[in-house]
């Protein structure tokens, strides 16, 4: 063939590896050297399954672990936004409160069981209403629901957003009452605050053990 020789761009080898191998290469005229496994087609088919089992088993860890974080908390973690580390900001959010007036004497009327089961129909409930609209869940406090506009996903209608939550939040509670009463079994009322200022957003806590949560007086 004539003309020009074509450039070696990379070159790969089964058997050699390490610097003297590279510096060859380099002499070459290569401008990368990757040393490759030798393996067979068993190996080969092993160690591709394997590495499918990895990617299932960390897809199925991910998944746990957004159980324990708000949605766009766990998001901006994993795509790598934000960092797992003591952080803060001052932000202007607003902070939703809510919590089941007269729990202590429900409580002491109905067994831990039924109590248990009852809160977490009424959390999954009004969870989901607040994701849906953008809120970030901060905790739950015993029977109270603590969450958040604004951060880490900025919100310009933040404080609309709290207030069309809390709403859907109560019209949801109207429903469940309804059915509790149609099957005799006792209700409950909510309360719920609503307010907006300045306030520290971030992870605190400590380099072991942190939350990604608000403080200040305005919360």
């Amino acid at each position: 063939m004539h003309g020009r020789p074509m450039p070696v761009v990379m070159i790969s080898s089964l058997t050699e590896q390490g610097s003297e191998a590279t510096f060859r290469a380099m002499e070459l005229g290569a401008v990368d050297f990757v040393a490759k496994p030798k393996l067979g087609i068993r190996e080969g088919m092993q160690a591709y399954a394997e590495e499918i089992c990895y990617k299932i088993k960390a897809a199925s860890l991910a998944r746990n672990l957004a159980k324990y974080l708000s949605p766009q908390v766990w998001e901006s973690i994993f795509s790598g936004r934000k960092s797992a580390r003591l952080e803060t900001q001052r932000k202007k959010l607003t902070v939703f409160f809510s919590d089941i007036r007269g729990f202590t004497s429900l409580s002491e009327t109905s067994s831990p069981e039924h109590v248990v089961q009852l809160l977490n129909r009424y959390f999954s409930a009004q969870t989901e209403i607040i994701f849906s609209h953008g809120g970030t869940l901060d905790k739950f406090i015993g029977d109270a629901i603590m969450a958040f506009w604004g951060a880490p996903i900025p919100r310009s209608n933040h404080a609309a957003l709290a207030c069309t939550a809390a709403l859907s939040c109560q019209k949801f509670l109207d429903e469940l009452q309804d059915r509790w009463t149609n099957s005799g079994q006792p209700i409950f009322h909510t309360r719920i605050g609503i307010h907006t200022g300045d306030m520290i957003v971030g992870n605190i806590g400590s380099p072991q053990r942190m939350n990604y949560t608000i403080v200040g007086d305005n919360v």
